[in-house]
């Protein structure tokens, strides 16, 4: 049963409601004197409680039958409304019952059904006509209410489908949302149950929606939600939905599959998932009579349940990662409080090892290279001559290894991996210091901050330098997030105040 006909008792009943008070018109205005008024004053109290009683007891999906019965009814008591009139005006006016009752037939009738009831409207108007001595002018007006019902209801009914597919459907994705695939896992269970075959429900939630949208924007965020749809609808079967839930959360309904086949589409979803969004999904099969929200509620539990192992296991995998760099020297860090002790410190640091034979290589903002350059003068220039000393802008670097706000290991891998090989290949000495973590941690980019210095210390494996990392901690709402998964990166944390 569709969604339309829900509705379509009530409508029916409003049109006997207004045939009701259109048959009252012929009786009561002046100069139209039915030929029977008794018996259209009968007609028009039982189109009144007829059309009530559909209006307040039709408040869910009436049986098709009985809008049959109804919109049948509705027919003959306007053709015996016309015939108790007795011609002229009046039965003119009460014709107009018939075109709403046809045209209602149409909007919420299936269409053997409708036309049916069109043709019986058009039947029941040619013969009161005739029977009024009005012969000659019922092709023409039996036409019109042919025409004016179909054309009207056609049109009602195609502005209520796409109403409907509005109203079940996400606006982002094009996918169905949370109310329509309800409807349709109870539609899909009811007919596993009598089929006797299985159902089953993929619940698919995204790990990383909310750090896209906080670091990249809701414009990214939303392109990555549709890319993920694509992604998952491509590997199910034309039978299977699709539906976005929630923000990140998506509900797949896979028709006749057992839990065996769900377990491999499950696999498929999750291969197919790119990789910077990641997604806890879980399954549930009906094996026995479900229904829809129990079914929706035990696949949700195991997508929680995978969702917490994911997160152990990351944890796990993190802290793991985080002592073997924290028990590795040479990769430190400093909170930059007050600029000018900063600069002092550095130029500091930068002058012991340039006067050691060491290589030094700067990657910083404008205002800290000018303010190094103010301060070492010729030292840094007889270095940049010898190519002791070597500057890179920060901004134009994190462009280059970071172009979407994630740190690219294999962009960096080649740029910064092979500019540190080419200067520690002769066994030379090589210190770095660096701002793109503080950029993208001064734009609260707390988890490209961390990526990157987890790219650091892989490189610092696979080549022999040290590097410090300058983060900025004015106007930082940051500092709070991930201090404790700085100070673990990092072998020494100092503060330039």
């Amino acid at each position: 049963m569709s969604r339309i006909q829900a509705s379509g008792g009530r409508v029916i009943g409003a049109a006997y409601g207004a045939g009701a008070l259109v048959s009252a018109c012929a009786m009561i205005l002046p100069g139209w004197e039915p030929a029977n008024p008794v018996l259209l004053a009968g007609l028009t109290v039982t189109a009144a409680l007829v059309g009530l009683t559909l209006f307040v007891t039709s408040s869910g999906m009436p049986p098709s039958w009985l809008l049959h019965l109804c919109a049948g009814l509705g027919s003959v008591l306007a053709g015996i409304g016309m015939l108790a009139a007795g011609g002229g005006a009046p039965s003119a006016t009460i014709a107009m019952f018939l075109v709403w009752i046809a045209s209602a037939s149409v909007v919420f009738l299936p269409r053997p059904g409708a036309y049916a009831q069109v043709a019986l409207a058009a039947l029941i108007q040619s013969g009161c006509l005739v029977a009024l001595g009005d012969g000659r002018h019922a092709p023409a007006r039996v036409a019109a209410t042919v025409l004016i019902a179909t054309l009207t209801g056609l049109a009602a009914r195609a502005w209520m489908d796409r109403a409907a597919r509005a109203a079940g459907t996400d606006a982002l994705t094009g996918l169905p949302n949370r109310s329509a695939v309800t409807r349709l896992l109870d539609r899909e269970l009811a007919r596993a149950d009598r089929a006797g075959h299985e159902v089953s429900v993929v619940c698919l939630d995204l790990d990383n929606l909310k750090a896209i949208n906080d670091s990249d924007g809701h414009a990214a965020g939303d392109r990555a939600l549709v890319d993920v749809a694509h992604c998952w609808s491509d590997e199910l079967r034309t039978e299977d939905v699709l539906a976005r839930v929630g923000g990140d959360e998506f509900v797949a309904v896979l028709v006749g599959t057992d839990e065996a086949k769900a377990g491999d589409v499950v696999r498929r979803l999750a291969t197919a998932t790119p990789e910077h969004l990641g997604a806890s999904i879980g399954v549930a099969t009906a094996r026995t009579s479900l229904d829809g929200p129990t079914l929706l509620d035990q696949a949700d539990t195991a997508m929680y349940e995978e969702k917490r192992r994911r997160r152990r296991a990351a944890r796990a995998e993190r802290s793991k990662r985080l002592r073997s760099a924290s028990v590795t020297p040479g990769h430190d860090a400093v909170f930059i409080l007050e600029d000018d002790t900063f600069i002092t410190l550095l130029a500091s640091r930068i002058s012991a090892a340039l006067e050691a034979g060491e290589t030094f290589v700067v990657i910083a903002t404008q205002p800290h290279r000018a303010a190094l350059r103010s301060t070492l003068g010729d030292q840094l220039r007889i270095a940049e001559q010898t190519g002791r000393y070597l500057e890179l802008d920060a901004e134009e670097t994190l462009d280059h290894i970071a172009p979407d706000g994630r740190p690219d290991s294999t962009l960096i891998n080649e740029s910064m991996g092979n500019l540190l090989r080419g200067l520690t290949f002769d066994g030379r000495k090589v210190q770095a210091y660096g701002e793109m973590v503080g950029l993208l941690w001064s734009r609260e980019n707390v988890q490209g901050a961390m990526a990157l210095e987890d790219i650091w210390n892989d490189l610092r494996g696979l080549i022999d330098f040290q590097i410090l990392c300058g983060y900025p901690t004015a106007g930082s709402d940051a500092l709070d997030q991930g201090l404790a998964e700085i100070c673990a990166r990092h072998a020494h944390v100092s503060i330039a105040d």
